[in-house]
C-alpha cells in the first residue's frame, strides 16, 4: 500500500546529515544536505516496503526550519492532500455564478449540489479534485477528506460536511468541508522580500479573474503564510483546499492512526508590518489555447 505516513528522526556530524524511521532504525537515509538524506530515506522505504508515494514526518523540529525565525509558528500545520483525482462537476454546478475557468476561484460561496467523481482512488484520507488535467487545468477550491479524518479531527462540529459522490459504487465515504461562518476561510499572504527571506516562491495571479495566490515550496511540501489577526485562536481553519490545524490537535491525530496521502508542514504566520497586500506576481495563470 502506498501513501503512508512515516515518522522520521534525524541527526547531524558536522557536514553530514542522517534521516532514519523511528519504527525501523535500519531504514536510513545520508547525505552532505538533507534533501540527499531525505532522498536515500525515500529509495530505502520504497525498496522495504513497497511505498513510492511515502511521506515522512519528524517528531523533533528540524535543525533549519523552512521559515525564518519571525514568521515560524510552532502552533498550526498546514495538512495538504498528496492525492488528486478529476471531477466530473463543472464549476458552473458549483457554484451559482460560476467559478473562473483558468483558475477555479469563484467569489461566490458553494451552492447545495454535491462535488461528483467517477470513482475514489485505492487511498488517500485527502483528496485535490481536478477539473482536466493536473497542472494544466483548474483546481477546485475545496477541502476534501476521508469519513475517518473527518471523525478524528470532529469536523462535524466546526463546519458543514457535504458527501461527495462517486458515479462508481464505493463503501469508501469522502466529505467535502464547507465553512459556514465568517472567519473560517483564512487567505494566504506574500510576506515583503519574500525571495530574500523564504526562497522558492510558487505566488501567482490569474489573468483571467484577477485572483492571486500567495504560496511557496518548502522540502518539497506547499506551505502558506497567514496575517496572524485573522487566526481568532481557532482549532481548524481552511487554507483553499487545506486544513490548518492546531498542532496539539494535529499531532494527537497523526500519532493514533497511518495516514495516506496527507503531507503536513508548519505554517507560517506574519504580522502586518511584514505583509505585502500588493506583490508583484512571480507567476501568471493564462488560458492554455
Amino acid at each position: 500500500m502506498e501513501g503512508n505516513t512515516y515518522y522520521c528522526d534525524w541527526g547531524k556530524k558536522r557536514s553530514q546529515f542522517t534521516v532514519w524511521l523511528v519504527d525501523n532504525e535500519a531504514i536510513i537515509g545520508s547525505g552532505s544536505n538533507l534533501s540527499e538524506a531525505e532522498e536515500e530515506l525515500y529509495e530505502q522505504i520504497c525498496l522495504t516496503y513497497g511505498d513510492g508515494e511515502a511521506i515522512v514526518e519528524y517528531i523533533r523540529a528540524l535543525p533549519d526550519s523552512e521559515f525564518p525565525r519571525e514568521f515560524a509558528s510552532p502552533f498550526y500545520y498546514c495538512v495538504s492532500p498528496d492525492v488528486w483525482i478529476p471531477m466530473l462537476s463543472e464549476l458552473t454546478d458549483l457554484y451559482d455564478s460560476g467559478g473562473c475557468p483558468v483558475c477555479g476561484h469563484s467569489e461566490a460561496g458553494r451552492n447545495s449540489n454535491p462535488i461528483v467523481v467517477e470513482e475514489f482512488p485505492p487511498y488517500g484520507d485527502m483528496l485535490m479534485l481536478i477539473k482536466g488535467r493536473f497542472g494544466e487545468d483548474p483546481t477546485l477550491n475545496a477541502v476534501v477528506v476521508s469519513e475517518r479524518l473527518a471523525k478524528l479531527l470532529n469536523l462535524a462540529e466546526h463546519f458543514t460536511l457535504r458527501e461527495v459522490a462517486a458515479r462508481t459504487k464505493s463503501r469508501k465515504k469522502y466529505l467535502e468541508v464547507i465553512p459556514h461562518q465568517a472567519g473560517q476561510t483564512v487567505a494566504a499572504v506574500a510576506v515583503k522580500d519574500i525571495a530574500q527571506r523564504m526562497g522558492e516562491d510558487w505566488s501567482g495571479t490569474c489573468d483571467e479573474c484577477g485572483h492571486s495566490r500567495a504560496y511557496y515550496y518548502a522540502r518539497g511540501k506547499l506551505t502558506y503564510v497567514v496575517p496572524h489577526s485573522e487566526i481568532n485562536h481557532q482549532k481548524i481553519f481552511i487554507i483553499e483546499n487545506n486544513l490548518a490545524i492546531k498542532s496539539v490537535v494535529w499531532r494527537k491525530v497523526a500519532d493514533s492512526v497511518k495516514l495516506k496521502g496527507v503531507s503536513a508542514n508548519q505554517l507560517g504566520i506574519a504580522a502586518e508590518k511584514d505583509i505585502n497586500r500588493s506583490p508583484e506576481p512571480k507567476y501568471h495563470y493564462a488560458k492554455r489555447e
